[in-house]
C-alpha cells in the first residue's frame, strides 16, 4: 500500500459543491408567541328574556305574579252532588254477626264445573280465595316484592347438621351374587332355540305358490321391444317428445303428468311457425343453413 504523497494537492474538498453550498438547511427560528388577550375568548352572558305567560285563546298577557289554580273550574256534580274539595273516605263495611249465617243460607248459583265460594266453611280460606281471584298480577308482584326475605344462617361447613341428610342410592336393584352371571351364561348356551322363521317357511312351501310384487316385475312386457327400440333412436336423434322424456336436472318448465295419446316423435314445424319458441326457431334455422 503506497504512502500519502504531500506533493499531490488536488483541493477536492475545499472547492464549492452543490450539496454543500446550494442545498442549505432552513434556519431554526424561535416561534413567534402571540399575546392574545383573555377577553377575546370570553363569551358575554346574554340577559335572559323574561318569560311572559299568555292565554292560549286570546294571547293576552297575564298579570305578573298571578297564577291560575289547577282546581279553579272544579264544581260539585249536579246528579250525585259530590264535592271534589272534600277528602275521599274509603267506606268501611261493618262486621255483622249474622254474615256467616247469611252466607250459608242464601241461594246458590251453580256453573259446572265451578264451585260456589259460599260452600267454603273456613272464613280465612274464603278470604284467601277472594283475594287471589280479585287481585291483579301487578298487585301480586308488588306485594311479593315488598315481603322481606327471612334471614338464613349459613353454616361454616359444607355439610349442614340440621335436617335429614340426603343419601344417593345408585343401585335400585340388589346386586347379583358372585358367579351367578357365569353360571347363567353356560345355561343360556345349552338351551335349544328356534332359528327358522315359520312365516318364511310357510310361504315358500305353500301350494299353489303366492306371487308378490317382490317376486316378479308387474310392468314387465308392458312396453313392446319395437317401441323401446324406437325410443332409443329418437333419443339419439333428439326427437323424443318431452312427455316421454326425463327432463334435465333443474328443469322447471311444463311437463304433462299423463302422456297417453302423445306421439313419441316431435312434430316437424317450419321456422316461421308460431308454436316454435325463439330458441327452437334459431336452432332449426342454424341446422338448415348448415345443411345447405
Amino acid at each position: 500500500m503506497s504512502k500519502f504523497d504531500n506533493r499531490i494537492k488536488l483541493n477536492i474538498f475545499k472547492c464549492e459543491s452543490t450539496y454543500q453550498n446550494d442545498y442549505k438547511k432552513f434556519p431554526l427560528e424561535k416561534p413567534a408567541t402571540m399575546n392574545c388577550k383573555k377577553e377575546l375568548f370570553e363569551t358575554k352572558e346574554k340577559s335572559r328574556r323574561k318569560w311572559v305567560f299568555q292565554d292560549n285563546e286570546t294571547f293576552a298577557n297575564w298579570r305578573p305574579n298571578v297564577h291560575i289554580p289547577f282546581n279553579l273550574l272544579w264544581r260539585p256534580k249536579e246528579i250525585t252532588n259530590t264535592n271534589p274539595y272534600e277528602p275521599f273516605h274509603t267506606p268501611v263495611l261493618p262486621e255483622s254477626a249474622d254474615r256467616e249465617e247469611v252466607i250459608k243460607t242464601r241461594p246458590r248459583i251453580y256453573m259446572s264445573p265451578a264451585v260456589s265460594i259460599d260452600d267454603v266453611d273456613d272464613p280465612e280460606m274464603r278470604k284467601l280465595l277472594c283475594a287471589n281471584m280479585y287481585t291483579s298480577e301487578l298487585t301480586k308482584a308488588i306485594q311479593e316484592s315488598a315481603v322481606q326475605a327471612a334471614e338464613r344462617h349459613i353454616p361454616n361447613t359444607t355439610v349442614e347438621m340440621s335436617g335429614d341428610p340426603v343419601q344417593l342410592k345408585t343401585d335400585l336393584l340388589p346386586p347379583l351374587p358372585e358367579g351367578f352371571r357365569n353360571n347363567g351364561k353356560s345355561w343360556e348356551n345349552a338351551q335349544i332355540k328356534v332359528t327358522v322363521d315359520p312365516t318364511k317357511t310357510f310361504w315358500i312351501h305353500k301350494d299353489p305358490p303366492v306371487k308378490c310384487g317382490a317376486c316378479f316385475d308387474p310392468v314387465q312386457g308392458l312396453v313392446s321391444a319395437e317401441t323401446k327400440q324406437k325410443i332409443r333412436e329418437l333419443i339419439s336423434q333428439d326427437k323424443l317428445r318431452l312427455a316421454h322424456d326425463a327432463p334435465i336436472p333443474g328443469y322447471a318448465g311444463y311437463k304433462p303428468r299423463f302422456s297417453y295419446g302423445v306421439s313419441l316423435e316431435k312434430v316437424e314445424m317450419p321456422v316461421v311457425h308460431p308454436f316454435l319458441s325463439v330458441s327452437q326457431a334459431i336452432t332449426k334455422r342454424y341446422a338448415e343453413d348448415k345443411s345447405k
